[in-house]
């Protein structure tokens, strides 16, 4: 999907005038992109999600929100996070996307943009719940098992439970767009995360955003350390 240069010169650090000027800029860049249609993904050959001409950040949750949220999903936002949903949250409309039939064949679709912790919630309980089953499945399908995660059971639902026990008690993932996470619990870091094909995607939530949305040259934070991390600093790559 495009990304859009900007005309001013980024914040240096996250925070609310950070968020602001990132909202203006992909605002202004999305009153003025091409509609996505079908023919571009059929062009390409490929399906995947684009932003819909005049997409907007629907604007900030309000500490009542954020609190009946987190009582509603049982997580706990870490304070960039939390900034961000209390400036942008989230985008709309839904994005314009394509996949691929039975037949093979690239048919319309449509997808969240960043999540709308309050509309989106069957989607974000579907991401989680990903989580698990993703991990399940090259553990079923692809030998995925860690000596640090015990002996292998020699059944699949005892298998799925142990690894539904660790990812209970690992960092919590939040999800904030696509199958991307931010990591809930020390460094703020954002993952991509399919299956067990983990890696960092944003080495802090600022890092994040502008590698996701804005096409520019820009100081990038240094390298964290993620071995440290439990449980998904082993998966990371």
């Amino acid at each position: 999907m495009a990304k859009k240069r900007p005309k001013k010169a980024i914040p240096g650090e996250f925070g609310e005038p950070f968020l602001r000027w990132l909202g203006a800029t992909t605002e202004e860049a999305w009153s003025r992109g091409a509609e996505p249609t079908l023919a571009d993904f059929e062009r390409n050959g490929a399906g995947g999600c684009d932003w819909r001409r005049g997409t907007r950040w629907t604007g900030g949750l309000s500490d009542a929100e954020l609190a009946e949220i987190e009582q509603r999903f049982d997580v706990r936002f870490p304070a960039e996070h939390r900034l961000f949903l209390q400036v942008l949250h989230a985008t709309e409309p839904r994005m314009f996307c394509a996949g691929f039939d039975d037949d093979d064949r690239l048919v319309a679709d449509e997808a969240p943009g960043f999540y709308h912790w309050q509309r989106d919630e069957a989607v974000i309980r579907a991401v989680f719940a990903q989580l698990v089953d993703g991990l399940v499945f090259d553990v079923e399908n692809n030998v995925l098992w860690r000596d640090s995660w015990g002996p292998r059971p020699g059944d699949a639902d005892e298998r799925r439970a142990r690894v539904a026990a660790l990812v209970a008690g690992a960092p919590r993932l939040l999800p904030i767009y696509g199958h991307r996470y931010v990591l809930a619990e020390g460094p703020t870091l954002v993952l991509s995360v399919w299956q067990s094909d983990i890696i960092v995607y944003g080495r802090d939530l600022r890092d994040y955003l502008l590698h996701e949305l804005v096409d520019a040259e820009y100081e990038r934070p240094a390298i964290v350390d993620t071995a440290a991390i439990p449980f998904w600093g082993e998966l990371i790559g």
